[in-house]
């Protein structure tokens, strides 16, 4: 079964809502996605998914302040003209790692499974993996 893999990159800040360490203050990455597909369908071009597809989801956080929804912050930034993305979710790898697979499963025709690690720098990353039956309902 083929497996396809590109790393992707976007620049983005973010805080962790609610978190006393230092990643509670508003700060920024230049965050790395690694994106691995498997499937037994390719399409009639030769391909299971052309990368320039995988590259729009993640081009959405380009440039973006990632924040949970209920953080006090979102109103205020949008007020100065920032561009937020209100995530149901705090924005840690961990969970940028469950929104960004659920992104992707919605651009790929056909999959087995998908897996995703995100890295905020060069040594902190999180992955998850989930199989096509995990999205039937999404």
């Amino acid at each position: 079964m083929p497996v396809i893999n590109t790393r992707i990159h976007f620049e983005a800040a973010h805080r962790q809502y609610g978190d006393t360490s230092k990643c509670g203050y508003l700060h920024g990455h230049n965050w790395a996605v690694d994106i691995y597909v498997d499937s037994d369908t390719i399409l009639p071009v030769g391909y299971i998914i052309d990368f320039k597809d995988l590259k729009e989801v993640i081009d959405v956080y380009d440039h973006k302040v990632l924040l949970k929804e209920d953080d006090p912050l979102c109103d205020v930034l949008e007020k100065a003209g920032q561009k937020v993305m209100r995530l149901e979710l705090n924005p840690t790898c961990e969970c940028l790692s469950l929104i960004l697979i659920k992104d992707i499963a919605k651009v790929i025709p056909s999959f087995q499974t998908i897996t995703i690690v995100v890295h905020e720098n060069e040594k902190s990353n999180a992955a998850t993996k989930a199989s096509y039956a995990d999205f039937r309902n999404i």
